[in-house]
Order: structure tokens, then C-alpha cells, then sequence
């Protein structure tokens, strides 16, 4: 344990070296070719507004609100490096109730520039400026999100297959049906939810690769920990969930042989620790550098964020539930968790074909930690009630984890019970 507390705190310290070193270096870019870039692109925002919808209703609805504080803070910038990386800055309406849609426009467009103000960000990393910034220097927003559709979707189907050829059809199916039921498909058209996204399967694209070599050299909790880090130095309060849940299904299903439920568990808490501290290390080192106490700021909108009030109203977990489930109602959703409920029928049916009592009984025990995973997301929801609440329409995205666990229990269970049949 000593040695892997050694080779945690020095993967945790080189990644924040290099987290910090990366955004200096993003902020050295010059500003001017990314706002001109940025401005052949406002006529997407002037059309679209603020959460447009590329699918049905809430469920395909994107987020251009913070996609816009994504872009300001990517184009701005005031020429100190060095205290751009922890201010974060971007720039904001004065006029309280406008959307950030609106300021990058008028920032872009510089049509009626008295009209917005500066402001910092900082309590958030805003790690994205590390990909976004150089992509804008030479690209304009529409040009980034196709190229960005077409990455995304190549990425999926890297993952997709190699889950695949290292499990079978119904592991991979089974994790394709459980994206479909967040509604996968409206990803790739926004930038805020790319991010976790995007990490999730870069994760799970490393542990289909490097599986072996990782599980030879001990190093899950490493893994955890700085996949924790990544979560950290990305996310917007999206759909942190996702990568961690994702992660630790994928292991438990790679642990095909022996599932040691201490190990999984602790990689678990690793990717907490990892995720908890990359926070903390913002907040403090952003106090030291700024000189204003962006500790107080965080804790404030923490306490804000996991609060039992919203929009002036008191939220009930019966509330929740009814947003939640309000979103599986529609004609698409429908649909998919009818294909969800005949994929386990027809996973059951196998067991049962190829399986019996003992086999079933042995094989359900094996997988059973990929239940609790599942509940994850569930656990997060309920906590940050505020944040679930008023952004329904993007943090169901974390209940990918609860159907894949649920689904990939079913699958796994299936798969062992049919290699036992033909034993």
C-alpha cells in the first residue's frame, strides 16, 4: 500500500504540473484569430438561442448557455497568461437575465460591446481551453463541432468494437442500448457535453487496450485517481458520474476471472479522491494566485448546488422523480427501454437454455458489484437535488451508468452462463 500511495502522489502531482502547464501554454495563444474565427460562426447562435433541441423535446436539447461561457472564456483573454489560467475569464451581459449566448455574440461581432463586462470564472478549472483554444486559432466554431461529430462517432465505434472482440456481441450491445437511452445521439452536437463524453470513452478505450498491462503493474488505483483528475480539470458539473461509472463497470466485466470486490471498491474511492482533490487544488491555488478567496466562492456554490431549493421553490425527491421519468415518456425513450426490457428477456432466456439453478446462483454472485455501481448516478442526483433539478435535460445523462450496469449484469451473466453450458 505504501508503494502505491508513492506512485499516486507522484501521478498526482505531474498531472496538476501539467494540467496548469497546459493551460498557461493555451493562454499564450493570441486572442484575435480565435474571435475573428468566432464571429464567422455567431449566426449559429443568432439562430439557435440558448438551448435549442436536435431531437425530441428535453431529451435532445442542447446546451448553448454554457457552451457560450465555454467559447468567451476560450477568446478571452487579458494578456497575463499566467493569471488568465486560474482567473478564467470571460465575458458576461450587464444586464442581468441575457444569456451568455448574447455576450459572446456581441464579444465575437464587437457590434455593441458597451452592452457586456468582464468576469472571472474561477473556481472551475475550464480545462477545455487546453483543446479548444488551438482548434479555434484554426477553425471556426461550425467547422470544430463537425470535425468533433465525426471524432466522436469514430471514437464510439472504436470502443464499441474492441468491447466486442474482448467480450462478445452482448456486452457490446448492451452497453450501445444503455447510450441510446440517454440519447447518445445528441452528444456530439455540443461542446459541454463532449467533455465527459468523450473522457468516458477515452477511458474505457485505454482499458480495453492496456487491460493487462495495467492489471500486471497494479496500477487501477493510479488510474482511478488520475481519471478522477481528468474529471476534474474538464468537467462543468455535466456528467461527472459517467466516467467513473463507466470505468469501474468496464474493469469488473474485464475481471472476468476473479472480481475482488476490495480492489474495485477502492478504485472507486480513488477516482473520488482524484476528482475531490483536483477541485480543492483549483480553489487553492487560484486564492494564492488571484489574491481573492475563490475557496469561499466554491463553497458557496457547493452548498447551493446540493441544497433542497431551486428556482425559489423546495425540491422533493418525488420531484425528481418526476422530471426524471418525465423524460422517458417520449416516443424515442419509449422505444429504448422497450429494446432494453427485450434484450434482458432475451439474455434470461439464454441463461436459462444454456444455464440451471447452480449455474445461475454461482455466475449471479461473480457480477454482483456491478449493481451497486449502477446506483452511482442515482446517489449523485439525489445529492446535488439542486443542480439535478434545474438542468434535468443534461444530468440525466449520468443514468447511462444505472442502465449499463444493470444491462451488462444481465450480459455477463449470460456470457458466463453459456461458456459454462458448453463446458
Amino acid at each position: 500500500m505504501k508503494k502505491q500511495c508513492i506512485r499516486i502522489g507522484i501521478g498526482h502531482f505531474a498531472f496538476l504540473a501539467a494540467a496548469i502547464i497546459l493551460l498557461v501554454c493555451s493562454y499564450l495563444i493570441p486572442t484575435g484569430r480565435l474571435q475573428e474565427h468566432m464571429a464567422e460562426s455567431v449566426g449559429e447562435y443568432v439562430q439557435e438561442g440558448s438551448y435549442p433541441s436536435v431531437y425530441e423535446g428535453p431529451i435532445g436539447r442542447l446546451d448553448n448557455y454554457s457552451e457560450a461561457i465555454m467559447v468567451s472564456t476560450a477568446i478571452t483573454g487579458s494578456g497575463n497568461a499566467w493569471k488568465d489560467a486560474f482567473a478564467s475569464p470571460s465575458y458576461v451581459c450587464k444586464k442581468d437575465g441575457d444569456s451568455p449566448v448574447d455576450a459572446v455574440i456581441e464579444q465575437a461581432t464587437g457590434a455593441n460591446a458597451v452592452k457586456i463586462k468582464q468576469r472571472e470564472y474561477a473556481r472551475y478549472w475550464h480545462g477545455y481551453v487546453i483543446w479548444l483554444k488551438p482548434l479555434l486559432y484554426f477553425f471556426n466554431l461550425q467547422e470544430l463541432k463537425i470535425m468533433m461529430q465525426m471524432g466522436f462517432g469514430m471514437l464510439f465505434g472504436v470502443v464499441f468494437t474492441l468491447l466486442w472482440k474482448r467480450t462478445d456481441w452482448k456486452m457490446a450491445v448492451s452497453f450501445c442500448i444503455a447510450m441510446l437511452l440517454v440519447c447518445v445521439q445528441a452528444v456530439p452536437y455540443s461542446l459541454q457535453y463532449l467533455n465527459m463524453f468523450v473522457l468516458t470513452l477515452a477511458g474505457m478505450l485505454i482499458l480495453l487496450i492496456f487491460y493487462e498491462k495495467i492489471q500486471k503493474k497494479d496500477a487501477f488505483f493510479v488510474f482511478f485517481w488520475i481519471a478522477g483528475m481528468c474529471t476534474g480539470y474538464f468537467d462543468l458539473l455535466t456528467t461527472p458520474v459517467l466516467v467513473v461509472g463507466m470505468l469501474l463497470i468496464l474493469k469488473v466485466i474485464l475481471d472476468d476471472k476473479e472480481v475482488p470486490w476490495r480492489k474495485n471498491i477502492l478504485s472507486g474511492f480513488c477516482w473520488c479522491a482524484g476528482y475531490g482533490s483536483m477541485w480543492a487544488s483549483k480553489w487553492m491555488i487560484g486564492s494564492l494566485v488571484l489574491g481573492k478567496n475563490v475557496i469561499e466562492d466554491a463553497v458557496n456554490k457547493v452548498e447551493d448546488r446540493t441544497s433542497a431549493e431551486a428556482v425559489g421553490v423546495k425540491v422533493n425527491f418525488s420531484d425528481l422523480w418526476t422530471v426524471l421519468t418525465d423524460l422517458y415518456t417520449w416516443p424515442f425513450m419509449k422505444k429504448m427501454l422497450i429494446l432494453a426490457l427485450v434484450f434482458v428477456a432475451a439474455m434470461i432466456l439464454i441463461a436459462v437454455i444454456k444455464g440451471g439453478k447452480a449455474v445461475v446462483l454461482k455466475n449471479a454472485k461473480k457480477y454482483l458489484l456491478l449493481l451497486p455501481v449502477s446506483l452511482l448516478p442515482v446517489v449523485w442526483l439525489l445529492v446535488l437535488r439542486n443542480h439535478t433539478f434545474i438542468h434535468y435535460w443534461f444530468t440525466y445523462r449520468n443514468l447511462a451508468v444505472f442502465f449499463w450496469g444493470i444491462l451488462a449484469y444481465v450480459a455477463a451473466l449470460s456470457r458466463s452462463l453459456q461458456r459454462a453450458g458448453n463446458e
